[in-house]
């Protein structure tokens, strides 16, 4: 019973259950596309559980995968090194298994959505599965991930409407650069280690100038929400209250200092915050239009 105990916590670990903030900033793009996709003010809400839970389990898959491809780096990497395959504290065949009874139970959800985003849901899977092994020959394995983080974008516009438009383009181009500017904040944690064993990132690359190459890319997630709500014909308002918090975080990260790791966390998790902000704004536009 204990041994079943220990592989369940080590299991958790891996799939990260216990640190929400990856899973949220997973949902809320595809929160956003539900949002601007639909013909009422709010989706059903059997929709948006079946993406939380969906973006719960793909989240889980995906960081099982990355440990599982990383191991040998993330021993070498002091904020890593205790992880369950980092550590060897779990087998690598077992780690395996995990990751395809998540993704499995992934499918089963896939397949309560309406039939045509299948897919494109399966379409993600490629570039989920390219994105550990990036970090070996490219600066910019957080853009692979902006792509295949922000996919919830145009699946949850698919469950209402038939076809793509500009508008769900621009709102996941907008997610994409979202990604790019948190996933910096969050590599420039482990810039000496990965400095020392040849990892690369988009921290590693831009360094001392990490912080401009992380506001230019708040400022492009602005402009493609505005785009993308302009070409939903919704309120002009949407336009100040994102510019709003655009500068907000713009003055935030200024007097953040980005060479510690404690300050680089607690930017990282206070991306949550402005997932849920973009949001209350597309449903406070979509509103405000109806009005």
């Amino acid at each position: 019973m204990m041994a079943l105990k220990t592989h369940v916590k080590m299991l958790s670990e891996l799939s990260r259950f216990e640190k929400p903030i990856g899973y949220l900033l997973l949902f809320y793009p595809c929160f956003w596309g539900l949002v601007i996709g639909c013909d009422n003010l709010l989706p059903d809400f059997s929709n948006v559980a079946l993406f939380f839970l969906g973006s719960v389990l793909m989240r889980g898959a995906g960081c099982t995968y990355n440990d599982w491809v990383d191991a040998p780096f993330d021993r070498s990497v002091k904020r890593t090194a205790n992880r369950p395959l980092a550590a060897q504290k779990i087998s690598r065949t077992l780690a395996l298994a995990w990751i395809f009874v998540q993704l499995g139970l992934s499918l089963i959800i896939l397949l309560a959505l309406p039939s045509q985003i299948i897919i494109w849901a399966l379409g993600s899977l490629p570039i989920v599965g390219l994105y550990p092994w990036v970090k070996r020959f490219s600066s910019f394995p957080q853009f692979i991930l902006g792509l295949a983080f922000n996919w919830g974008v145009l699946l949850g516009w698919l469950v209402y409407q038939p076809t793509l438009k500009w508008a769900p383009i621009f709102v996941y181009c907008a997610g994409a650069f979202w990604t790019l500017a948190y996933d910096t904040i969050y590599a420039l944690q482990d810039i000496e280690d990965d400095l020392k064993i040849g990892v690369r990132s988009t921290a590693v690359f831009f360094a001392s100038k990490s912080k401009i190459f992380i506001q230019i890319c708040y400022v492009c997630m602005w402009f493609f929400l505005s785009l993308g709500v302009l070409f939903l014909g919704w309120h002009w308002l949407f336009y100040v209250y994102v510019s709003l918090l655009g500068l907000g975080v713009w003055f935030i990260l200024s007097k953040m200092n980005l060479e510690n790791s404690q300050d680089c966390l607690a930017a990282f998790k206070a991306n949550h915050y402005i997932g849920l902000l973009v949001l209350v704004g597309l449903i406070g536009s979509k509103l405000w239009k109806w009005l």
